[in-house]
């Protein structure tokens, strides 16, 4: 995740002569790793496990592990878009 902190590095340079409080979208970001990390350690152990008896006892944590990112990717998007790209319906731009 070090990508993101060396965004927001920019970003806090960027503002530096502005009166903003990033606290709350730097807590956002830090929960979002933690969740991604969690979520890629939960994906690698369902990958480990070997045969259809493993498989079959984890088919409820990989629907949760799918539900899941499905549910964080829908929140990056948007019904009307960007300003001024409503075909673009993924909120992060880069």
């Amino acid at each position: 995740m070090f990508e993101s902190q060396l965004n927001v590095k920019n970003l806090e340079d960027e503002i530096s002569n502005k009166d903003m409080n990033l606290s709350p979208i730097l807590k956002s970001i830090k929960e979002l790793e933690k969740a991604a990390i969690k979520i890629n350690d939960q994906r690698k152990e369902i990958e480990a496990s070997k045969g259809w008896r493993t498989w079959k006892e984890y088919q409820m944590k990989v629907r949760d592990v799918n539900d899941r990112l499905m549910m964080v990717e829908r929140a990056f998007t948007g019904r009307d878009g960007l300003l001024g790209m409503t075909w673009h319906k993924h909120l992060v731009s880069i």
